[in-house]
């Protein structure tokens, strides 16, 4: 079992939906069999109609959340990225940092110590469900700190970790909302686009989440 699998639950967002899942489940120790089982709640949720997020914040602007798009309540397939393929993604992760590839169910995981600091990487990439195998829904990288948030971890998740599924104008606005956020205390963010929903979990000075979720 890798590292990713033992420390890291998914709470990905559904349509521009964020359900209030603790950051216990999404940071702290579960086994492989309820990341999996939380990876078919994503499925079932984004089939079906979701309830309003509570309000929230973005960044540390203090800007209210927009308001529910009709896509919270959409039925049909789960969203996925045009064009994006798992294999494209974690090409893009190798060949940024050299390592093998663990498949598990419907996630594709690569693990890594980011260079020049003791950070510790666990990269997967989410497809929609069981028979979508060659789409994109999710992309979660978690972050085992050795230190604070600091501006190159961001840089470095940005572009090696959400990049493969980003444009450039995404990994910058991206970046630059990151970089304004407040991770200096426990948090969470959320960010939404029209095409993706981010959601950024700091904990304590431990871990780091990010969950970028298709819309």
């Amino acid at each position: 079992m890798n590292g990713f699998e033992r420390e890291v639950g998914s709470a990905p967002a559904d349509g521009g939906t964020t359900s209030k899942m603790s950051k216990k489940w999404l940071l702290l120790a579960v086994p492989v069999v309820v990341l999996a089982l939380l990876l078919t709640a994503v499925v079932w949720r984004d089939s079906s109609a979701a309830p309003q997020r509570p309000p929230g914040r973005q960044g540390d602007r203090g800007e209210p959340l927009p308001p529910p798009t009709p896509t919270s309540t959409r039925t049909g397939p789960v969203p996925a990225f045009a064009g994006i393929t798992p294999a494209k993604v974690t090409d893009a992760w190798v060949e940024r940092w050299p390592g093998p590839v663990t498949v598990d169910g419907a996630l594709r995981i690569v693990n890594v110590t980011l260079p020049g600091t003791r950070d510790e990487l666990a990269a997967a990439v989410g497809q929609p469900d069981k028979y979508r195998r060659n789409e994109v829904a999710h992309i979660f990288c978690r972050v085992k700190l050795r230190g604070a948030v600091q501006r190159l971890l961001l840089k470095n998740l940005v572009e090696g970790c959400l990049g493969p599924v980003l444009t450039a104008k995404e990994r910058t606005a991206t970046l630059d909302w990151l970089l304004k956020a407040d991770f200096s205390a426990p948090s969470d963010h959320i960010r939404q686009s029209t095409r993706f929903e981010l959601l950024a979990i700091h904990n304590a000075d431990e871990n780091l989440m990010l969950s970028l979720n298709a819309r």
